[in-house]
């Protein structure tokens, strides 16, 4: 273990890495890869697992990233999330680090996974890869992708940040209209306001589901299916 006097870095968010020397334990970090120097980034993150610098670790770029993985309820988020998805072509908007665009490569033909950061697509790219799973990565937003779309898929799977898919992406899915919709929400509000633009324009919600992935917190996923 780490000498009472390592150094620990704390990052934004309570991401942290604590340092020894060459020997760093891995928190949740997206700098890692800065302290350490050549970090492979791989699908599942160990926390608290000693690495030496050049050794391949397991790292995730975001708290939020490491807590979808690392949550014991998330395979059921996951699968409640693409309960009756089906058809030939699937789209994750805010694709993170492959949590759900993993699963949906292995039930569609054709995937794209749409992720705005640099460090979380390519930790996509390196998981479906490892995984040997065939699927589109971009790395851009999820509203400017969704712009120049000219055909819906079969299924949209939407994992947005708290505040929510907005009115911009709420009005081109209304455009669009992809038959199945499936939005993962952490904050009841912006939920709320996104499914009001949704029904107006012709959704209807099917399931919602409750998954209490962080007990004794006020944080609540909530996966809302909606179809035409």
């Amino acid at each position: 273990m780490p000498s009472k006097s390592a150094d620990k870095r704390y990052t934004k968010e309570h991401e942290w890495i604590v340092l020894d020397g060459d020997i760093a334990t891995v928190g949740i970090t997206d700098h890692a890869q800065e302290q350490l120097g050549d970090v492979v980034f791989v699908e599942l993150p160990e926390l608290g697992r000693e690495v030496v610098a050049g050794e391949a670790c397991a790292v995730v770029e975001s708290v939020k990233a490491a807590s979808d993985i690392f949550a014991p309820l998330t395979g059921k988020l996951v699968e409640t999330a693409l309960d009756g998805a089906q058809g030939q072509t699937a789209l994750d908007l805010y694709a993170g680090v492959g949590l759900f665009s993993l699963p949906l490569a292995r039930r569609f033909a054709e995937v794209t996974a749409v992720e705005s950061g640099a460090r979380a697509a390519g930790d996509l790219r390196f998981n479906a890869e490892r995984a040997g799973l065939a699927l589109r990565v971009e790395k851009t937003d999820a509203e400017a992708w969704i712009e120049q779309l000219e055909a819906a898929p079969d299924f949209v799977l939407l994992d947005p940040p708290r505040a929510g898919i907005g009115r911009r992406m709420v009005e081109r899915l209304a455009q669009l209209r992809p038959p199945k919709l499936a939005l993962v929400s952490c904050d009841p509000a912006t939920l709320a306001r996104d499914l009001a633009g949704l029904a107006g324009a012709g959704y209807r919600i099917e399931r919602l589901t409750l998954v209490d992935l962080f007990p004794q917190t006020y944080h609540l996923e909530t996966v809302a299916q909606l179809a035409l």
